[in-house]
């Protein structure tokens, strides 16, 4: 019980709110409370309003309920009140209260949220039919009410674009404020609004940037504090800000016919802040939150609502400690946790029909749960036909065998390029290194991974600074910025990895991560910069002021980097070499220009990409008899015997010209050149 002014809340039923927090549609909502007699109560009801659509406050009498029970230093009369079913996804925002002889009211201070979602409370709801025998395995899980689109084998021919869904594009205004998390536009760190419907409506747009792959953030149902997404309370359940299944399945329709595969992004690490721990001399003693009158409510689905599933702050390491020391972490080495965190990922595959997973915070989590883990989806994933399903893994380790260990170990199918991002970072934001340190890793490193053609290579994303802000610190906000960042993103979209942009990029947003002083002298930093709104909203003010700052007009198509990144995503997946191919590098020593061939053997294609960073003119002399000595004897041949190299693509002032075995390039400033030999 939690008691106000004469007033207490029963939180320990499991049949009313707010112990039950969700309710299904048509299904009433049945709260418990009760007033201390020495109030004499009139009346006692329930005060509240339904979303959407919003309303004026209504009010639910409430029905005294024998017998009188007595409670703390007094007895107290029980009443119970049934809310009217909503007949769709949505919420509940309600008081409990009563009115005195003189009629005055007086209500509880706390207001308290009921979900309405056709999300199950429990994975027994879940039906987890035998599905067939893959690789001499029998395989279980959720049968997909409806053929799912097969999943693309050409993963490496696409673009990939990471977006938080919150922050891209409102389609519903209606549904702004539904669930825990607070809708409030001007503060960095709550709902700015973005939903399912929004991305929706500019699939067109992104299809003509040019992606092939959307990566989504997590859709859970989240805690007050989860904006992001990253904070969930219910495995099961959708944040009904974004939408419902329905709409989800929608987007992931609209996306694969434009061509665009959908990968959402999943937690098995942790869950939000839902836990308190107290420390004795047995060790540590846990308990939801909410068990202490906190209005986060207890985890769901029901079978995993237990404090015992999840460490206690007293563990070392990276897996057996809280993240950030107050996510509430899940204890992974239980085979029982793992049996239910593994089927609430069946669920979203078969409940929205996409194509691939992010998971995020791997090393969080121990390796062989992992082992485990993709191995079953794997064959889930062949069993109701998603058979090129993609598995990308979130570990932020600087070091590439570190990252690697993961890939190889585990069986991801890619990993997020983290070791890649820090040399380029130590390149062009800490100034530290230049190009030349890229080739240890491009010629070495690359083989700590399982195939590092499917890791995902990045400039920024949520939790980073933005690229274009490194650049603009270098040569200022001028042209010379923006022609540096174009050579990165040509880096990127032209190398041999998955690239990945982060939204907002080719609008050139330039947001960066902030640390400042807190009370205590510690450091604290600030992400709000680096997640800016898509659409308008000039009232949200961070750390460092404004936290959107626009250079062009919301999903503007015409500005120089869209136009620049739809060419480079274009020619990526026209041209065999750049996106079947394996990378050779040539001009060793060079701090400035980066020179490499791609080679697809099955194709025949070869193609020459040069990206000069500097910012004068420089002519260099390739021979071609002994550029590149790994390059395979055919692409060898065909390199020589080419009569002359075909400019394919250009930005900034570049030639070339072969005679005989010589190659001469000339490059501009901050320029981009990919030539192809053709037999």
């Amino acid at each position: 019980m939690r008691h106000f002014s004469g007033l207490t809340e029963i939180i320990g039923d499991e049949t009313c709110a707010p112990r039950r927090w969700t309710a299904a549609p048509q299904e009433p909502v049945a709260i418990r409370f009760a007033v201390h007699r020495d109030r004499a109560p009139a009346v006692a009801a329930v005060r509240y309003t339904t979303r959407p659509p919003g309303s004026a406050p209504r009010t639910a009498t409430a029905e005294l309920e024998p017998p009188v029970v007595s409670a703390g230093a007094g007895d107290y009369q029980v009443f119970r009140a049934e809310l009217p079913p909503l007949n769709r996804e949505g919420a509940y925002a309600y008081r409990i209260g009563y009115a005195t002889p003189q009629g005055a009211w007086r209500w509880s201070p706390v207001t308290r949220t009921v979900v309405v979602t056709s999300a199950p409370r429990r994975f027994d709801d879940l039906r987890q039919p035998f599905l067939g025998w893959v690789d001499g395995v029998a395989v279980t899980g959720p049968a997909p009410a409806r053929p799912l689109t097969p999943a693309p084998a050409d993963w490496r021919r696409r673009l990939f674009y990471s977006l938080l869904i919150d922050r891209f594009a409102v389609g519903t205004p209606e549904r702004q404020g539904l669930g825990f998390v607070r809708f409030n536009p001007a503060c960095p760190f709550s709902a700015h609004g973005g939903d399912l419907t929004g991305i929706q409506a500019q699939l067109d747009y992104l299809s003509e940037l040019g992606v092939g792959a959307l990566i989504l953030s997590p859709l859970y149902l989240n805690a007050a504090d989860g904006y992001h997404g990253y904070h969930p309370l219910h495995l099961l359940a959708m944040d009904p800000r974004y939408g419902d299944l329905a709409g989800m399945r929608a987007l992931v329709a609209g996306a694969h016919a434009r061509g665009i595969a959908v990968l959402l992004d999943v937690l098995v690490n942790h869950l939000a802040d839902v836990m308190a721990w107290r420390r004795t001399p047995a060790g540590y003693r846990g308990r939801f939150h909410f068990d202490d009158g906190e209005l986060t409510p207890p985890p769901l689905p029901v079978e995993l609502s237990d404090p015992g599933f999840f460490h206690d702050p007293g563990g070392t390491g990276l897996i057996e400690t809280p993240l950030f020391g107050f996510l509430a972490d899940w204890r992974t080495e239980h085979s029982y946790v793992r049996k239910h965190l593994i089927a609430h990922l069946k669920y979203w595959i078969a409940e929205t029909g996409i194509d691939g997973f992010r998971f995020d915070a791997v090393r969080h989590v121990e390796l062989d749960f992992w082992q485990g883990c993709l191995a079953e989806l794997q064959r889930y994933c062949r069993a109701v036909g998603k058979a090129d399903f993609l598995f990308i893994g979130e570990h932020a380790g600087h070091l590439s065998g570190d990252v690697g260990y993961y890939s190889r170990s585990a069986g991801f199918s890619g990993m997020i390029d983290y070791p890649l991002y820090y040399r380029l970072q130590a390149i062009f934001a800490a100034g530290t290194a230049d190009l030349r340190s890229l080739k240890g890793y491009f010629d070495q490193e690359i083989f700590a991974y399982r195939d590092s053609r499917y890791n995902l290579a990045f400039l920024d994303n949520q939790d980073t600074s933005r690229f274009r802000h490194f650049t603009e610190i270098q040569a200022g906000d001028s042209d010379a910025a923006c022609r540096r960042h174009l050579c990165a993103l040509a880096l990127l979209i032209l190398g041999p990895g998955l690239p990945c942009l982060y939204y907002g990029t080719e609008q050139e947003f330039a947001g960066a991560h902030i640390t400042r002083h807190g009370a205590r002298g510690e450091r604290v930093g600030y992400d709000c910069h680096v997640r800016e709104d898509m659409f308008p909203n000039p009232y949200c003010i961070g750390p460092a002021g404004p936290v959107n700052r626009p250079r062009h007009p919301p999903y503007d198509r015409s500005n120089p980097t869209f136009q620049a990144i739809r060419r480079l995503a274009g020619l990526r997946a026209a041209e065999p070499a750049l996106w079947q191919g394996d990378r050779y590098g040539v001009i060793d020593g060079e701090p400035w220009l980066l020179a490499y061939f791609m080679w697809a053997e099955a194709a025949g294609a070869l193609v020459l990409v040069v990206i000069h960073f500097a910012g004068q003119t420089a002519h260099r002399q390739l021979d071609l008899a002994h550029a590149a000595p790994a390059l395979p004897a055919a692409a060898r041949r065909r390199l020589l015997a080419a009569p002359q190299g075909e400019i394919l693509f250009r930005d900034g002032p570049f030639e070339v010209a072969k005679t005989g075995p010589m190659l001469a390039l000339t490059c501009g400033p901050e320029s981009i050149g990919v030539v192809r030999f053709a037999g």
